[in-house]
């Protein structure tokens, strides 16, 4: 049987549920430890702290100093301590080769610009014969070690910010420099393009001429800084060219990173392998998509990112992971700046939605460590202080480990909603779905429904996994390709329930403009026809951003506890000039927008009952499409124009907005797509205090696990109310798993009330009679 292993979802170790708790610069930091205080722990911060894994950072540059020479002795020298402290260790591989190697094999890249390059710059990695090979060696000799002490470690990962092809190289006065062009690259992509078009449909697709080129040696990909190819030719077609090279270098990306997990499993196929997911955030870098690796991957699994200081963007960090792969879905990265509470409900948060255990970035250092010091090294003659985040660590790894065996073993939720984001919309217009579909994401969060949602991306449509989901929600998917369209159509037909937002299908994936608004088949299953109007579309980003941004910039932020000194000018200078910050004088701009925004909401009344609307309820919206109803039912209109329809299609339905709703209006037309789609909470957890409780339930072998975090550093008292159709249950007994309480259910009466101390976590386990 394999020591470690995922069995339902969860991390087994040894045969027992198992839940990773560990911190960056662990390894760095036992290896330096005298041998003499391991099993100490009053000098032995690390055991004394309680973690359950330590991590060693597999450098290629200090594995393979030099040209076939290999130094695996700090990872053996960690792995014998491990097990005298009877704790698991996770190998963090590096395949960023060393410089010796670059220059030996010649891998550079080349910029737009001419500039030429040593990898690596940036995580780059390269992507020919002998990397492959040098990276099969690398892996082989530290599985090899790994093999030696089996019973010590526990998994892979694979993290940070590692790029088969350099997302850009950097910032001109013209916009940002793109690289990549290089010999062996450049090749790459034209045996990727002669796979789809022959050299004149490539002709007529970039250039409207299918006679531009005369042999696939003429071809060379575009440029970002002017709508031209890197040898300077002309592009009539420049935004389709960008696409087609945007799209490579997806496909690229993926190539090398299922090349390096299926060399990971050729050599140990039993231990998971957890990959970073936090480039994968629509409008950063556009082609590093850690959850295309996932989906192709062998025994890979998404990880979690959480250096956030709000519920609602952790959220959304969780939910692009458990979009992105099956469970279970270990925690990367965890921020120690943040001061006790944050640590405890934030840990706690993410189990609650769906993930397991923690990794806190980082142990010992002087920036973000759990306590201060100057390197992650064990140094005698330095005296260590404290920090509140090290308190809080204690107690949470005191806390998993009193329940690891009920905790452990219990999978997430399996989603039912999913909040779609494309990246059709994330290259063309990078960062504009993520207000809309944070909108959405703190409603269902708040509401209760956050442990089943999920980030859907074009892989759910291109590989049949949308059908999972009772509740598509699409805030924006302005660009959208027919064959995505055509997906929806086909998910709406078979019973699905869509949610849509404003501006849909407008442009296709190459960003030309559809002949008719929505596209075919958008507007048949939408029952409408719209018009476009570019004024009312940046209205509507502009609300939702008002709305967005004190969210995202929130001080605490990783955004603004990471940003490099260079950039920390400018960034003040964007924030004071948008009056994000304290000072009362910085603000005009920033309310004067909010004014405007302000007077642009209209009432819109509800025509007839639908689902949790009542006809003559009023609603708050800005309108933002003018739509002409076909098939689809006006629900509710503004003036005398529909701003909200609904159309049945097939066995499924539509509801489609033209406008941008106030939140609580919003929430009403969120409730009838959750009722359409039959979808009530698991639990409801009811607080005199306006957002006084997190809640998120998971499951459990004889029923759930109910975990309720308390968020308003208030003691209150909460009435927790089971749903029992949901659950399914005629009785059930509630234990609360740290008080020890027990309380006996019936389905005539599934209520009961506690009480919630300041920033206090109550795990409850439901089992099922």
């Amino acid at each position: 049987m394999p020591v470690f292993e995922v069995k339902n979802g969860c991390f087994y170790y040894k045969g027992k549920p198992f839940i990773k708790t560990t911190a960056y610069g662990s390894g760095n930091y036992l290896i330096s430890l005298p041998d003499e205080y391991i099993e100490d722990p009053a000098r032995n911060l690390y055991l004394r702290a309680g973690f359950t894994a330590a991590e060693f950072w597999a450098r290629w540059r200090e594995i393979e100093p030099y040209d076939g020479i290999w130094d695996l002795s700090s990872l053996k020298n960690l792995l014998e301590k491990a097990r005298r402290m009877s704790i698991g260790v996770f190998i963090h591989f590096d395949p960023t080769p060393p410089q010796w190697m670059s220059e030996k094999y010649g891998w550079y890249m080349i910029t737009e610009t001419g500039r030429r390059v040593l990898i690596p710059y940036m995580g780059t990695v390269p992507h020919d014969e002998n990397y492959f090979r040098k990276l099969e060696e690398y892996v082989k000799r530290i599985i090899e070690v790994v093999k030696e002490y089996d019973d010590v470690v526990i998994d892979y990962w694979l993290c940070g910010e590692k790029w088969a092809l350099v997302p850009e190289f950097t910032s001109t006065e013209r916009g940002i420099e793109d690289a990549s062009y290089d010999e062996r690259t450049v090749s790459e992509f034209r045996e990727w393009l002669k796979e789809q078009f022959s050299l004149e449909e490539l002709g007529e697709r970039w250039n409207n001429d299918p006679n531009t080129y005369g042999s696939w040696e003429e071809v060379y990909p575009p440029v970002s800084l002017k709508p031209e190819d890197f040898k300077g030719r002309k592009l009539s077609k420049w935004k389709t060219a960008r696409w087609d090279w945007y799209r490579f270098k997806q496909y690229l990306y993926v190539k090398v990173w299922k090349t390096f997990c299926d060399i990971v499993y050729k050599y140990d196929p039993y231990r998971p392998i957890s990959l970073e997911v936090n480039m994968d955030l629509p409008g950063f870098i556009g082609h590093g998509r850690w959850y295309k690796v996932c989906s192709v991957a062998k025994n890979a699994h998404a990880g979690i990112q959480d250096f956030e200081a709000t519920f609602e963007r952790a959220f959304y960090y969780i939910a692009v992971s458990r979009g992105s792969s099956e469970p279970p879905h270990q925690v990367n990265e965890m921020s120690g700046f943040q001061d006790y509470k944050w640590c405890i409900r934030h840990a706690w948060f993410i189990q609650a939605m769906g993930g397991t255990g923690m990794t806190f970035w980082d142990f010992k250092s002087d920036y973000w460590g759990l306590v201060t010091g100057q390197s992650w090294r064990y140094n005698k003659k330095e005296k260590v202080q404290f920090k509140e985040s090290y308190l809080a660590v204690q107690k949470l790894n005191s806390m998993f480990r009193k329940i690891m065996d009920i905790l452990g073993a219990s999978p997430p939720l399996e989603p039912n909603i999913g909040v779609l984001l494309l990246d059709e919309n994330s290259f063309h217009e990078s960062g504009v779905a993520v207000a809309p579909a944070m909108r959405y994401l703190s409603l269902l969060l708040w509401k209760g429904h956050g442990s089943e949602t999920a980030i859907a991306t074009e892989d759910h449509l291109d590989y049949g996994r949308v059908d999972k989901f009772k509740l598509i929600i699409a805030p924006h998917i302005k660009y959208i390709s027919r064959s995505h369209a055509e997906k929806l159509k086909e998910y709406v037909e078979k019973g699905g329930v869509l949610l849509v937002g404003p501006f849909a299908g407008e442009f296709d994936e190459k960003g030309d403009p559809y002949s008719k608004v929505p596209c075919e088949p958008l507007s048949e299953i939408l029952g409408l026809e719209a018009e476009i109007d570019l004024d009312k579309e940046v209205l509507a980003h502009l609300a939702r951003v008002r709305e967005y941004l004190p969210i995202r910039l929130r001080t605490g932020s990783w955004i603004l506890e990471t940003i490099p000194p260079w950039l920390e000018g400018h960034l003040w200078s964007v924030l004071r000039r948008s009056g994000l910050n304290l000072d009362p004088n910085a603000r005009e701009g920033w309310d004067f927008l909010a004014r405007y925004l302000k007077a642009k909401y209209r009432e819109a009344y509800v025509a007839e009952d639908f689902e949790a609307l009542r006809k003559g309820d009023v609603l708050k919206c800005i309108p933002v499409q003018k739509i002409a109803l076909e098939k689809a039912e006006g629900i509710c209109v503004c003036g005398e124009a529909p701003v909200l329809t609904v159309n049945k299609y097939g066995n499924g339905y539509v509801i489609y907005s033209a406008g941008v709703f106030s939140k609580e209006s919003l929430e009403k037309i969120l409730d009838s797509a959750l009722s359409l789609a039959g979808l009530t909470p698991y639990v409801k957890v009811q607080s005199p205090i306006k957002q006084g409780v997190i809640w998120g339930v998971r499951r459990a072998p004889n029923g759930f696990i109910l975990i309720v975090i308390e968020a308003a550093d208030k003691q209150q008292e909460i009435e927790i109310e089971l749903n029992v159709s949901r659950m399914g249950f005629k009785k059930c007994k509630v234990v609360d798993l740290f008080g020890k309480k027990k309380i006996e259910l019936d389905y005539s009466k599934p209520k009961f009330a506690a009480q919630m101390d300041l920033c206090e976590v109550k795990v409850y386990h439901i089992v099922l009679r």
